[in-house]
């Protein structure tokens, strides 16, 4: 079984990719927190995954939360990560081990997958033929990867201690933003433009549920964990966040199409 984090394809990708390769399920930890579903059952021995993308050097607050909560019956054969980032997953690996030791289950192997980076707050996305090559190049990785979950490498240890940073946090929306608990810095706020059409999509999307429609527009409050699910896959394109994005190209992963669910 394969849990995954995913707004934009990249760590859906590689955990159906992987799952088809290796017989397994997959679970989106997404849909799980907006259905509030954490008890799960794994076959005997069975190989237990977490695809998942990098978030600040470390795990998305999203994915977490739905670790800290998930409720697992069986015993795993082999305990792995694949961990999408647009360079380095920094202590990313240290963060997915921590949390699993807090869950009663050793982290085995972590393998750094890097695929196009598409935090557009702070970076734009390359031209169509670099972000070809870059999912060429990740392809080619995970296979590579999918080949070590096989054969059962095991390349993880927690010598290095704790984490700094176990998640990234949450940034706090509405109301929300004036509860005491620690949240990130804001970069910035999210905007709707007069182009959206009010269907609801970016409500959907969001893992946290921190969208609501409110007159046929979203309307946000509580804790957004800045995936940017909404503002990448609006159909409209109505989503900015301050003018850090405006002009830029939007992302999701154009290959996901492609892949034989598992």
């Amino acid at each position: 079984m394969i849990f995954y984090f995913s707004a934009t394809g990249n760590s859906e990708y590689a955990a159906k990719k992987t799952a088809a390769a290796l017989g397994c399920g997959t679970v989106s930890i997404g849909e799980a927190l907006r259905e509030n579903s954490f008890s799960y059952s794994l076959k005997d021995s069975e190989p237990l995954g977490f695809a998942l993308p990098t978030f600040a050097g470390t795990l998305p607050g999203a994915a977490a939360r739905f670790i800290e909560r998930l409720q697992l019956s069986g015993a795993p054969g082999y305990v792995f990560g694949i961990l999408t980032c647009g360079g380095a997953a920094g202590e990313e690996a240290a963060a997915l081990g921590a949390a699993l030791r807090g869950k009663g289950f050793q982290l085995d192997a972590a393998f750094e997958l890097v695929m196009p980076d598409n935090f557009i707050l702070w970076s734009s996305l390359p031209d169509k033929a670099r972000l070809e090559a870059i999912l060429d190049s990740a392809d080619r990785a995970l296979d590579d990867i999918i080949a070590a979950v096989t054969r059962g490498e095991k390349n993880f240890s927690d010598a290095g201690g704790e984490p700094r940073s176990p998640y990234m946090p949450f940034q706090r929306l509405g109301a929300a933003a004036d509860e005491s608990v620690p949240a990130m810095p804001s970069l910035g706020e999210f905007i709707v433009t007069d182009a959206c059409t009010g269907c609801g999509e970016c409500a959907r999307l969001c893992p946290m549920e921190c969208i609501k429609m409110s007159g046929g527009k979203p309307i946000r409050d509580g804790e957004c964990t800045l995936c940017l699910a909404c503002l990448h896959r609006c159909p409209a394109g109505a989503v900015e966040y301050g003018d850090s994005t405006r002009g830029k190209t939007r992302y999701y992963n154009p290959r996901l199409a492609f892949i034989t669910p598992s």
